[in-house]
């Protein structure tokens, strides 16, 4: 399979042309039966070691945006289109110019092993590079190496801002269920407001929280994980080495982070540690009966 840059148009393709082959690995089997999403499918792309890049299934996944493999009786079709995993994505958060792709796999040797019913067969396949370019293996592996940083950095920040807005949605949700079940601890909900204005300072450091729409970023400036992300369609805009400065951006940017991340460290490991002794400390009931009425879940003493 050759690796090919993608291709596309103002207008997309004519009605009256031909269509390309897929841009990726064409896999082929046959199945002597269907197989429904209740038998055991997985098709698996692996490195030459048998390091596993990517795993598919033929059971569908609202949740993925990943293709799943078509099991009909007969000869199947499943195109890989040669990419890593993604990066880590934080959920409704707008990109402005950057993506969570997963780099391409360079030129070189694979294997795909494919596992029915517990029963699996392997076969190798090779990966060549576009014969129009004069690009060395040694640059194409600069680039994937610096695109993996890229995705796993990516996946790093992402993963701050998931981790911040899990503990800032469970303080929320013990005030409104200590409000609603009427236990009364005033000490604990002004720690937890403290506790997520720190979180939250950070956040905003990490990532544009204004930003709820693909116009906003004209308005509210992108913040480090949009900009780390960013640099994915400038050193993958063509097949060569990195440049020195695409280096030196990265390391900047995640220089800048590296200090949120420090401050984030010592929020968990002093104020969240604090809030928690406190609930633990007020035995705060793990279950809490919400009412309009207080009074009826914790009476007062006559």
């Amino acid at each position: 399979t050759y690796r090919l840059p993608g291709g596309g148009g103002w207008g997309g393709p004519s009605p009256n042309s031909g269509a390309n082959p897929p841009n990726g690995v064409m896999t082929f089997f046959t199945l002597s039966e269907e197989l429904g999403e209740d038998g055991e499918f997985t098709l698996e792309y692996l490195e030459s070691d048998g390091d596993v890049i990517k795993t598919f299934t033929n059971k569908k996944d609202k949740k993925s945006s990943e293709p799943t493999a078509e099991t009909k009786k007969g000869m199947n079709r499943f195109v890989w289109n040669m990419r890593y995993p993604d990066a880590k994505k934080v959920p409704g958060a707008v990109m402005w110019g950057g993506t969570h792709i997963g780099p391409k796999a360079v030129p070189g040797e694979y294997q795909v092993r494919m596992t029915v019913n517990g029963k699996s067969q392997t076969q190798s396949f090779k990966i060549l590079k576009d014969p129009r370019i004069s690009t060395t293996q040694a640059d194409f592996q600069a680039q994937f190496d610096l695109l993996m940083e890229i995705r796993d950095r990516t996946s790093e920040i992402n993963q701050k801002v998931i981790t911040i807005r899990s503990i800032k949605s469970q303080v929320k949700t013990l005030a409104d269920l200590m409000e609603k079940s009427g236990f009364e601890n005033e000490n604990i909900v002004t720690v937890g407001k403290e506790l997520s204005k720190k979180l939250s300072t950070i956040e905003e450091e990490l990532i544009q929280v204004k930003s709820k729409s693909g116009q906003d970023p004209l308005n509210y400036p992108i913040k480090l994980d949009n900009k780390i992300a960013a640099l994915v369609r400038v050193v993958s805009s063509v097949d060569a080495k990195p440049t020195a400065q695409s280096h030196q951006v990265l390391g900047d940017l995640m220089a800048q982070a590296e200090s949120h991340y420090t401050q984030l460290d010592q929020v968990l490991n002093n104020d969240l540690l604090q809030f928690n002794a406190m609930v633990s400390k007020a035995e705060i009931p793990a279950v809490m009966i919400g009412s309009e009425d207080p009074e009826l879940i914790w009476p007062k003493k006559r």
